[in-house]
């Protein structure tokens, strides 16, 4: 599978003007009009829209462009959406987050070593499927679960359980097992049934290549001089750690509802965003843009950028959706930075 390269930004200083729509714009643009981002971006703040808009093409070979209702891949955003599953489960004494690998999967190695939780804040070691060298050779093939943990289960630990952070979509993967196992049912009928519908989450949901789902985002790959159709992969390999689509509307929902109590109670919530190893906590990281407290997450999947930036304190959320493959990390830290009268650069 071809790697997803980002692309850095040529220093150019712009003086911010706080929570100006029109110098938002501008920034996106010029990212747009030089560097070629194709997306969706929405900017909230304090309950009001300081952005929400929609930039390039949802569609290359129709000409059709992306409105702010496109949905998008989100890659790795899925994961505080299995975190949030995992602390329900908790919550019900369905499970805990102390609980051995063993308990559900018998004959995973070292399974008595490896928590819940360790899969939740990327401390099990466990061999992550997508670092595999042979993974481009079977990620465009679907298998059941048990064949795709079979694929990573018996490969050698990183490092010994709980000893190091490491970045891993295996343990979500894992987690994504779990939850239907406790849960007795597919990982997209809890979801849905206890997170999305309740948030009214419409516009999200588990991606399945073979469906037909409006206003679906084509994903694509950028070369030096030509775009291509994104990698295919097999949405079975993602899983519970990167299958979702969704839209920048249902992603504010998501946003909102973490201040509140509707998907998870405030002790729940202080372990997700409490900082570990790799300053992760349950499916997000949790860091500072200069003296702002942010706690956000980011996305890749062939075709796909995306990220989600929580400013807490200041009740800011961004989110940037891409269709072609943009640093949308970097966007979204430039979006930031004009809210906050920091500099910023443009391309």
């Amino acid at each position: 599978m071809k790697k997803i390269s980002f692309l850095l930004l040529l220093p150019f200083a712009l003086t911010a003007q706080k929570n100006d729509q029109q110098e938002l714009d501008k920034y996106v643009q010029a990212q747009t009009n030089v560097k070629g981002f194709s997306g969706s971006v929405l900017v909230m703040k304090q309950s009001a829209v300081a952005l929400r808009k929609a930039y390039g093409l949802a569609d290359r070979e129709w000409n059709i462009a992306n409105t702010a209702d496109t949905k998008f891949r989100i890659g790795s955003m899925t994961k505080q959406f299995t975190a949030a599953c995992i602390l329900q489960l908790a919550e019900q004494a369905k499970l805990s987050l102390d609980d051995k690998l063993s308990k559900y999967i018998a004959d995973f190695p070292k399974g008595d070593s490896v928590t819940i939780q360790m899969l939740l804040n990327h401390t099990s070691g466990i061999a992550s499927y997508t670092e595999q060298p042979e993974f481009g050779n079977v990620a465009k093939l679907t298998w059941s679960t048990d064949s795709m943990i079979l694929f990573f289960k018996t490969r050698p630990y990183n490092f010994s359980p709980g000893t190091k952070f490491q970045y891993n979509n295996s343990g979500f993967f894992l987690l994504g097992y779990i939850i239907e196992k406790v849960s007795k049912q597919p990982y997209n009928d809890y979801l849905r049934q206890h997170i999305l519908d309740k948030l009214g989450m419409m516009n999200t949901g588990v991606d399945r290549s073979d469906s037909i789902l409006q206003w679906r985002a084509k994903g694509y790959s950028k070369g030096k001089t030509q775009y291509a159709n994104a990698d295919y992969i097999s949405l079975a390999w993602p899983f519970s750690a990167g299958v979702l689509y969704s839209t920048v509307d249902d992603m504010y929902k998501w946003d909102r509802a973490l201040y509140g109590l509707t998907i998870l109670s405030a002790a729940s919530k202080q372990k997700m965003f409490t900082p570990g190893k790799g300053n992760y906590g349950y499916g997000v990281f949790i860091d500072s843009l200069g003296k702002h407290l942010r706690i956000r997450h980011g996305g890749g999947i062939p075709g796909f950028v995306t990220d989600i930036s929580r400013f807490v304190n200041d009740d800011v959320c961004i989110v940037v959706l891409s269709n072609d493959e943009f640093n949308s990390g970097a966007l979204a830290d430039g979006l930031a930075d004009i809210l906050f009268d920091m500099p910023v650069e443009l391309p």
